[in-house]
């Protein structure tokens, strides 16, 4: 469906809803990955990175046997530039399903950051305002795999094998409202398993102990800067936390030098156990 959009007062035009096939869009994809393939560390990437395509992809079916999702979830529109031209842009939502002709824009989260919800409202809100300018009527949800349960405070709701009779919870992020699923990662993972989405059973299991680990480094560096012991004093291990890059193409370089990090050394194994 397409909605013209022609006063240039708000800058904004022919928005539409398109296919991830669409060669715009394809086109635009490939200049980015190719912009990040230059630049990508193959050191600097964590399992929860790695693991996030595989469970997003879960989800992703998981919505699609409801039969209300749509094939259409990239946001094609054109923005006026100082020049007086229009520049085509593409946003990507993970999961779009229209109900009662009610769109609903789905934001998907595989992360251990407390950071996902906030990250993931604004992804949201950025496709809201711009498909709101077209009068599409739209809900806003979130789907948080949160890897980080064992900590969290927050209530789960129930993974339910029919998408559309979970339970959803309802916030409030500033003046929006968005409908909320926490979700543990093992019902996910397994259902991913058990519809031959995931190969690699290890998977999860290796990056949960990566976020255990994680986690007990950051609460020894935190317990050491309140007693205000200076860094120079730190255990080595914990003098410098390595920042992983969130990637949009989800891919795994694991370069050919060897690497002191355990886990990616069981990961790697794993893998290379699934190509046989």
């Amino acid at each position: 469906m397409t909605h013209w959009i022609i006063d240039k007062s708000n800058k904004i035009r022919n928005i539409k809803l398109v296919p991830v096939s669409d060669e715009g869009y394809r086109a635009f994809m490939n200049n980015i990955k190719l912009e990040r393939y230059h630049l990508r560390d193959s050191n600097s990437r964590s399992l929860s990175n790695i693991i996030a395509y595989p469970l997003e992809k879960t989800i992703r079916e998981w919505a699609n046997q409801t039969g209300t999702t749509l094939n259409e979830r990239i946001i094609s529109y054109e923005v006026l530039q100082y020049d007086n031209t229009y520049e085509k842009r593409f946003n990507e939502v993970d999961i779009i399903f229209c109900l009662n002709k009610v769109y609903y824009l789905v934001e998907v989260k595989v992360s251990s950051s407390r950071k996902a919800l906030t990250k993931a409202s604004n992804q949201l809100k950025n496709a809201y305002k711009i498909l709101n300018q077209a009068e599409y009527k739209c809900e806003l949800l979130i789907i948080h795999v949160n890897l980080n349960y064992k900590n969290s405070r927050t209530c789960f709701q129930q993974f339910n094998e029919d998408f559309l009779k979970c339970e959803f919870a309802k916030i409030d992020k500033g003046d929006t409202s968005f409908l909320y699923l926490q979700l543990k990662p093992h019902e996910v993972f397994e259902w991913g398993v058990k519809n031959g989405i995931i190969l690699n059973t290890e998977l999860l299991s290796l990056t949960i102990e990566e976020t255990d680990q994680l986690r007990l480094k950051r609460s020894k560096r935190h317990a050491l800067q309140n007693n205000d012991i200076p860094q120079e004093d730190w255990p080595a291990e914990l003098k410098d936390e390595i920042k992983f890059k969130d990637e949009a193409a989800h891919s795994v370089n694991f370069g050919e030098s060897s690497s002191n990090n355990i886990l990616a050394e069981k990961l790697k194994e794993a893998l290379d156990k699934s190509k046989r």
